[in-house]
């Protein structure tokens, strides 16, 4: 129960306009150059400041209405990872992806 309660209160708390991408293990799996540029580059057309927001799953996954919600649904595979290191994983990839976009040479396909 205490899952849904903080779902409900993330859902409220989300600012307007604010771009959601829930990890869930029913989302897609992509590469670190789908991340950089369906997230992060030009083409996410996440223009006027809106702020983006990552959601990581509980035991259970996300609720229906915060899948609904999201822009998209993104999967790290069907593994169990705990929050603390999907939150590494996750801040690993926005760095991965901010150097992609810049061409730097951190990334390797």
């Amino acid at each position: 129960m205490r899952e849904a309660k903080d779902e409900a209160a993330l859902l409220a708390a989300l600012p307007p306009g604010a771009h959601l991408y829930a990890f869930d293990e029913r989302g897609v799996s992509m590469t670190s150059l789908a991340f950089a540029h369906d997230l992060l580059g030009a083409e996410a057309q996440h223009g006027g400041g809106a702020p983006l927001v990552f959601a990581i799953g509980g035991p259970d996954g996300h609720s229906d209405a915060l899948r609904t919600r999201a822009k998209q649904l993104i999967s790290f595979g069907r593994l169990t990872i705990a929050h603390r290191l999907v939150r590494l994983i996750v801040l690993e990839q926005l760095y991965r992806g901010f150097r992609i976009l810049k061409g730097e040479p951190y990334h390797r396909e």
